[in-house]
């Protein structure tokens, strides 16, 4: 796999930089910069869904099953994520915060790091993602929701939500994703111990 993935990332890495070369040079600031633009931002998307799938691969050998905290692990994430410059509004309940599951906390910190990487993707520019948690005796829940830009309304949920389910599914978890209205939504439902 690791051959794979370099063969996957190498040419796009040279696709995304030729790109940005040429998107810097346009004398104009019209179409034709507008596409090189689009085809950077396309071999990002492209390699960050390959940085996904290889950690699928990972994590599938990885059997630690531990107790932990969704909460502490999405703190940290929404952390990291707020330190790149990304706009998120969180609302963590207290009893979400109290909340323990036993599984594999990297598997939840994938799904999680996939549902907002599929928000962002999907986002409008200047608008904030929205991450609420909460949690009953049974489930905790995560909802993330985002204005969709116009360049991506009429698209699906591509190969972002394939990588999604498939973490959920490991998880033991419910998940909807939604892109309709203007709006990409998606909800997890995690059992808890």
């Amino acid at each position: 796999m690791a051959f794979a993935y370099h063969e996957l990332r190498a040419p796009l890495g040279l696709l995304a930089t030729a790109a940005q070369y040429a998107a810097d040079e346009c004398e104009d600031d019209g179409d034709r910069r507008r596409r090189w633009e689009t085809v950077v931002r396309t071999a990002e998307r492209i390699l960050r869904t390959a940085d996904q799938v290889l950690h699928l691969n990972k994590l599938a050998a990885e059997e630690e099953v531990r107790a932990y905290s969704p909460s502490d692990l999405l703190l940290a994430m929404l952390e990291d994520v707020r330190g790149l410059g990304v706009l998120v509004e969180s609302e963590i309940t207290p009893a979400a915060r109290r909340a323990w599951a036993t599984g594999v906390p990297s598997r939840f910190e994938a799904l999680a790091q996939s549902l907002l990487n599929n928000a962002i993707d999907h986002g409008e520019p200047g608008e904030p993602v929205r991450i609420a948690v909460y949690a009953t005796e049974s489930v905790l829940t995560v909802e993330i929701e985002n204005a969709i830009a116009a360049v991506r309304r009429h698209k699906g949920l591509g190969l972002g939500s394939v990588v999604s389910n498939t973490l959920a599914l490991q998880l033991g978890a419910e998940l909807e994703l939604a892109a309709e209205d203007g709006r990409y939504r998606a909800t997890a439902r995690l059992p808890l111990r």
